[in-house]
């Protein structure tokens, strides 16, 4: 599933990169989104930019998606450097 999430959102976000995982305790998937559309859009936009692009492709299987952080490629290096 981790991928299938990657891949479902490859066609809108192109260069889209990741890393999404099961959380054992809840069994939802939690992770990271990063592509640079999201450059001037509000958390709240990129939220369900992902959204709904998943509830299109993946249908029912996007309600076991906890929380996926989005960043544009520069944020998530700034983030990692802090």
């Amino acid at each position: 599933m981790e991928q299938k999430i990657l891949d479902a959102l490859r066609p809108e976000l192109p260069d889209v990169q990741g890393s999404v995982a099961l959380e054992a305790d809840t069994d939802r998937y939690n992770g990271r989104i990063l592509s640079a559309k999201f450059k001037r859009l509000s958390f709240l936009e990129r939220q369900r930019l992902v959204i709904n692009i998943l509830r299109k492709t993946l249908g029912p299987d996007t309600q076991s998606i906890s929380m996926l952080f989005t960043y544009t490629p520069d944020e998530y290096e700034q983030l990692k450097a802090a």
